[in-house]
This record gives structure tokens, C-alpha cells and sequence, in this order.
């Protein structure tokens, strides 16, 4: 099934069906979820999807929030570029997802940095699986992404 690590709703609603703003403060505004700070990241345009393809079998997708923050609705460019070497799974700790974190991971990043470096994490390096990404920014790295 899916959790709020990976979805989570934008409303729900309970009880006789009505619009007012206690079905508002139990969803939208409740800060117990995500919903909130997601809403207003699309709405200011600050979240940024990654996603990578790997053959014909393999796609995965992390959302992620540059920071510090450009302005609002501000155009800020991130082009993407793969490294040609590898980490080992054994050497990589991946960032930990937390679902009570009610934010997207966060890419510490210059404010005038356009590109990031993706690296393929490598569960096993002769049968070519990837078993995840690092971000890496002015090559240092920021994020670790498990794929699932």
C-alpha cells in the first residue's frame, strides 16, 4: 500500500459532507500533515522533480526542494548531469525518509547554481543494478535517494 513517504492526500473529508473551515483546519491547515507546505511549494514553484529512467524496466522519482528558496515564482533553471563513476551500495548511508519531516528532502545549493550531478549508487556492480542516486552539488554531495 502507500504511505505518506511516498503520497499522501490533498483533503479528506469525514462525517456529513460540508464546505466550511473545519473540514479546512482538519486537512489544508492541520500541521500534523505535509499538505500545508506542499500546496504552497507548487504554488510558489520551488519543488523540483528528478526523475531517472534506467533501461527499459527501471524509473524512479524524488521531489526535492533546492534551498535557500529562489522568489516566488521566480524561473530557476537545474539542468542535470550523470557522472560516469559509481558508489558502492556498502559506502553510501542514504538520507532517511521521515513521513513526520512534512516537507520535501531539501538540496543545499548556491542560489546561482544551475546544474546538479547525479551518481548511480550500485547494489551489485557486475549484474549492473542501481539501487539508488546521489545528488552531488560543486561536487559534494547533498542527497542520497534509495529507489524502492
Amino acid at each position: 500500500g502507500n504511505s505518506m513517504m511516498y503520497t499522501f492526500p490533498i483533503t479528506y473529508t469525514q462525517g456529513p459532507l460540508r464546505e466550511c473551515y473545519a473540514n479546512l483546519k482538519e486537512t489544508v491547515f492541520n500541521p500534523k500533515y505535509p499538505t500545508k507546505n506542499t500546496l504552497q511549494y507548487l504554488t510558489d514553484d520551488r519543488l523540483y522533480m528528478l526523475t531517472v529512467v534506467i533501461g527499459e524496466s527501471q524509473c524512479q522519482s524524488l521531489c526535492f526542494l533546492p534551498t535557500p528558496s529562489h522568489d516566488v515564482c521566480t524561473v530557476r533553471p537545474i539542468g542535470v548531469e550523470v557522472l560516469d563513476d559509481t558508489t558502492e551500495e556498502a559506502s553510501v548511508t542514504f538520507d532517511i525518509e521521515d513521513a513526520a519531516q512534512l516537507s520535501p528532502p531539501t538540496v543545499e545549493m548556491p542560489a546561482n547554481e544551475e546544474k546538479i550531478d547525479i551518481r548511480f549508487v550500485m547494489a551489485d556492480e557486475e549484474a549492473q543494478i542501481i539501487c539508488g542516486i546521489e545528488i552531488v552539488v560543486c561536487g559534494v554531495v547533498k542527497c542520497t535517494h534509495e529507489f524502492r
